[in-house]
């Protein structure tokens, strides 16, 4: 007959599985970094696009005003050609009006009248001389508007004012002034063809 006085005490051992522990560990670091790795390139392109966003906003928007601008311009600019055109037109049937005042206030038989001749014969306060002074008055304020429109240092400009005093010149006299007329048109189209070019490159 066989008796046990005590419980034999029981170790178990199974040791330490180290693989699997760095197995584990690695498996949350790698996780860990590719988290972080995800986060960083997601963070990295928002940071892009917004900044790609931004340069595209801001490049459509210094178009947009760049645009504005020229619009503006060429807006302006053929205001400017509509004005000189209507002045030089007011210009040329003013000198007309000049020189139907001239012929009135000078005598038939007198071939080459001359201002200074004309202002010694006729009365200051003469009805015809005053209607003669008004337009003189007026063709010369279309020529400064003319002046003030224009570059003076351009040829064509010069080109354009000479023409312009030659044809009021002649008017004042009642010499003939169709051919002057027709030398301010044509220097006249020349800066508004020239402009107009400019106009409808800025467009």
């Amino acid at each position: 007959m066989m008796t046990v006085d005590r419980i034999p005490k029981i170790k178990l051992d199974t040791g330490t599985d180290w693989t699997a522990v760095w197995t584990a560990v690695g498996t949350s670091f790698a996780t860990i970094a590719v988290v972080l790795v995800t986060t960083m390139y997601t963070a990295y392109s928002f940071r892009k696009t917004i900044r790609a966003q931004k340069e595209l906003a801001d490049a459509q928007e210094a178009s947009r005003i760049a645009h504005s601008k020229a619009e503006a311009v060429a807006r302006s600019r053929q205001e400017w050609i509509n004005s000189l055109r209507d002045v030089v037109a007011s210009f040329i049937s003013t000198g007309d009006d000049l020189a139907t005042a001239s012929v009135k206030l000078i005598d038939k038989d007198d071939q080459t009248p001359r201002l200074a001749q004309i202002m010694q014969r006729v009365d200051p306060h003469d009805q015809l001389y005053s209607e003669y002074s008004r337009i003189l008055l007026a063709a010369k304020l279309q020529l400064a508007k003319v002046q003030l429109y224009t570059n003076p240092c351009e040829r064509e400009t010069a080109e354009l004012l000479k023409a312009m005093d030659a044809y009021i010149q002649a008017s004042m006299v009642a010499e003939p002034t169709a051919d002057l007329g027709n030398e301010v048109v044509r220097n006249a189209l020349i800066i508004i063809k020239n402009e107009w070019v400019r106009v409808k490159e800025m467009k």
